[in-house]
């Protein structure tokens, strides 16, 4: 067998261990140190010739400075009683800090003899590593025990094997009113804490079969009686290698008993919403027989109003016609004179309630349909200034009509609805102006097929308080029922119709300068008919755009065209108030005229008997 180099074996095997080794003689110099050692200098740098070799590590430790040298000096001391026999062995633990980064050793030391005297192995192993573990483990658990203590949630800990409180924080004492003292190495079952064993026993079993338990919602019975609700967790943990479990429950009693009042509100609701429903419903029975019972009272006044309304203008308009035959009698007194003028503004006031009576009564059990037809715009306009024409001569009065350049001919909606708002509003304005002028002033919008209307007056104006109430039904101004005429159903009428063909009506106004009335209605852009095109090459002139005019150039109202036996004709039979002879007289007028006869029909459809008499007159009189 080959001899082994010893010093080279020697060698070698301090290499491989991982400790940092050097052996000192008995001088405390050190002979010998193994790679560990050398590899621990370099990382250090620790500026040692030979790593060391040849230095008294004696004086080395016991001149060390430093935050940490009194570890240094007690090695020292310990190695020196080694050296003389003192001691036989040691092991001692002592920081050691290098410049990058804190250390800490385990120091052992060890002699051994030999034919050159007596020598110490002293070893250096890093647990720095441990420690670090073990400061990390003490941080957490400081801070496992802050939040253990301090958390709002009842906190607790408890043995695997038997259940028993091992600790608890001060929210559990709280929630359960007991002491601690009272609680800790007590059961469950020995405090009577569960409110129900089945669910208790029921969380055992969850949590046996799982590991853990989350949110699960538990009654606790404190000590005074009361029942608490928690939201209990549960987590297996190991406490000196010892199985427990830590145990979290949340308390959700004020939020249960907030559930609770919320449900009991609920129900309470639900309650009276099904006593309300009941009650409406009972109530919607009763107001269904009350709507069946109002619109049979509905119907029947509209069949007495439309019977009663004939037989009133038929001997309305036979006085009304008298009294203008025998006004015209030269040989009668002034005092006779003006009772025949107060009789004629009687009826004719009496036979204007009875129109606008049958008309609401006709909207209010809506019987009034729309029925819309290409008119031409230009000729209405016209003769609704003809109509107004002598009136507004005879107060003094301007009279300005103002189109619009874009506006076309002829329009698509209910001609007669649209006429009769105009003369309502026509009527007003000179009703209550008694100087000035009169404007009414017709817009188009293309894009939206809409017709724009104003009428502008200069009279009295209407005072602010009274503008909310003009359109309710027979409400008149102050100045209205001084002057006693009309009925208070105008407006109303002639917003129900605007509203009807699709529009708003609106007023603005100002005492002693003057009123407004606007209104916009769905009109799209008419066409001419045949028979429309033929009347306008004979004798039709429309209304040019933008005309402004004191008085009108049209004579489709000119009945001064018609021979005198027809015009006396005509006139006996409007004072009868026949509207079957009547029409079939207009239609003998035709030949002569036909946009005459067209708007004598309108009249007469209207009911328009004095206006048709006044016709009649102006045109007796240019013969």
């Amino acid at each position: 067998m080959a001899q082994l180099d010893t010093p080279m074996l020697l060698q070698s095997t301090l290499d491989a261990l991982s400790a940092h080794i050097a052996v000192l003689d008995e001088s405390g110099q050190i002979v010998l140190v193994n790679e560990a050692w050398r590899t621990f200098a370099k990382a250090n740098n620790l500026a040692w010739p030979d790593y060391g070799v040849g230095r008294n590590y004696l004086t080395v430790l016991e001149t060390a400075n430093g935050d940490f040298c009194d570890g240094s000096k007690e090695a020292a001391m310990v190695i020196r009683e080694l050296i003389v026999g003192q001691r036989q062995r040691f092991n001692l633990e002592y920081p050691c800090h290098s410049p990058y980064e804190k250390r800490w050793f385990t120091v052992r030391g060890t002699t051994f003899k030999n034919p050159h005297g007596t020598h110490v192995v002293i070893t250096h192993e890093d647990f720095t590593e441990q420690v670090r573990t073990a400061e990390m483990l003490r941080a957490s658990e400081e801070k496992f025990a802050t939040i253990f203590r301090l958390s709002p949630n009842a906190i607790s800990i408890h043995r695997l094997a038997d259940y028993k409180f091992l600790d608890i924080n001060e929210s559990f004492t709280r929630i359960l009113g007991y002491t601690r003292s009272e609680i800790i190495g007590k059961t469950w079952t020995e405090l009577d804490l569960a409110f129900s064993i089945e669910k208790r026993n029921n969380l055992v079993n969850l949590f046996l079969e799982n590991g853990s338990v989350d949110d699960y919602e538990f009654d606790f019975v404190n000590k005074h009686g009361q029942v608490i609700t928690v939201l209990i967790s549960l987590r297996q943990i190991k406490i000196s290698n010892e199985a427990c479990f830590l145990l979290i429950a949340h308390d959700i009693t004020e939020r249960k008993q907030t559930e609770e009042k919320i449900r009991q509100l609920n129900i309470e609701l639900e309650r009276r919403v099904a006593e309300r429903t009941q009650a409406l419903a009972q109530a919607n029975q009763e107001l269904q027989k009350a709507k069946e019972s109002a619109e049979v009272a509905s119907r029947a006044k509209s069949i007495f109003l439309a019977n009663m309304s004939h037989e009133l203008r038929t001997p309305l308009n036979a006085i009304l016609g008298f009294t203008q035959l025998m006004s015209r009698d030269q040989n009668i007194s002034l005092p006779q004179r003006e009772n025949l003028r107060i009789v004629q503004e009687s009826g004719e006031h009496l036979l204007e309630l009875i129109n606008d009576v049958l008309e609401m009564s006709k909207i209010e059990a809506g019987q009034i349909k729309l029925v819309e037809t290409d008119f031409n715009l230009y000729e209405l306009l016209n003769s609704i200034g003809d109509m107004f024409n002598i009136r507004i001569q005879n107060k003094g009065l301007q009279f300005f009509l103002e189109c619009a350049p874009e506006v076309p001919i002829y329009l698509y909606t209910d001609e007669r609805k649209f006429r009769q708002v105009l003369i309502n509003l026509l009527s007003n304005a000179i009703k209550f102006t008694e100087h000035g002028k009169i404007t009414l002033r017709v817009f188009y919008n293309y894009l939206r097929h809409r017709l724009l209307v104003e009428v502008e007056d200069t009279g009295i104006g209407i005072p602010a308080e009274e503008i909310e109430t003009i359109f309710e039904v027979f409400a008149q101004t102050d100045r209205g029922q001084r002057l006693q005429e009309g009925t208070g159903l105008g407006l109303s009428i002639s917003r129900q119709f605007v509203q009807l063909l699709g529009g708003t009506m609106s007023v603005t106004s100002e005492v002693g300068q003057g009123t407004t009335f606007s209104f916009n209605i769905h009109a799209p852009e008419g066409k001419m008919t045949a028979a429309q095109s033929a009347q306008k090459r004979t004798t039709i002139t429309p209304l040019k755009p933008t005309v402004q005019t004191t008085r009108h150039e049209t004579n489709q109202l000119d009945l001064a065209v018609l021979p005198v036996d027809l015009l006396t004709k005509l006139e006996q039979v409007t004072r009868l108030g026949n509207i079957s002879l009547l029409n079939d007289l207009i239609k003998e007028i035709q030949p002569y005229n036909a946009a005459l006869a067209k708007s004598l029909a309108t009249l007469a459809d209207d009911f328009e008997y004095t206006q048709i008499l006044t016709l009649i007159q102006e045109a007796m009189i240019q013969k």
